[in-house]
């Protein structure tokens, strides 16, 4: 999935890698005033490749996918250049990510929870958050997290 985005975004050997996801403390905005995207690539195209790989392997890039997810409709200069930068981070760490290694094992559930472990007779009645129940809980499948 990643050599797709890169060969469609066209990147080659020689293309400048970028070692974050996204500029901090960029927020994207509509862009009324600036030229509509005119590149090669189908912007919603690879908006969708990327939110695969974000939903699968790779959740480092779930904000800067999002951000440029929001202008599919009509992509300006700066949406096409984020999803550049998330090319070249992605062509930059293409060995990382979530890898799942299935074993012999089927299913295995872990479950934690705490019912109401913190209430206090004495101060219930002045603090309703000492009666708080917490759970938790991971279901895996051949060695693999489903949920």
């Amino acid at each position: 999935m990643i050599k797709q985005i890169l060969h469609s975004l066209g990147f080659n050997q020689r293309t400048k890698a970028k070692q974050n996801s996204a500029k901090i403390g960029t927020t994207l905005t509509r862009g009324t005033t600036e030229p509509t995207d005119n590149a090669t690539w189908d912007y919603r195209s690879l908006i969708g490749k990327l939110n695969y790989l974000e939903q699968t392997t790779r959740p480092d890039i779930a904000f800067a996918a999002h951000q440029a997810a929001r202008f599919q409709s009509n992509p300006k200069k700066q949406h096409s250049d984020v999803v550049k930068w998330l090319g070249r981070y992605l062509h930059e760490t293409s060995e990382e990510g979530i890898i799942l290694q299935p074993d012999d094992e089927l299913f295995e559930i872990y479950a934690d929870a705490d019912f109401a472990g913190t209430w206090n007779r004495e101060t219930v009645g002045e603090d309703s958050d000492t009666a708080r129940s917490r759970l938790g809980y991971i279901i895996k499948f051949a060695g693999c997290p489903i949920t």
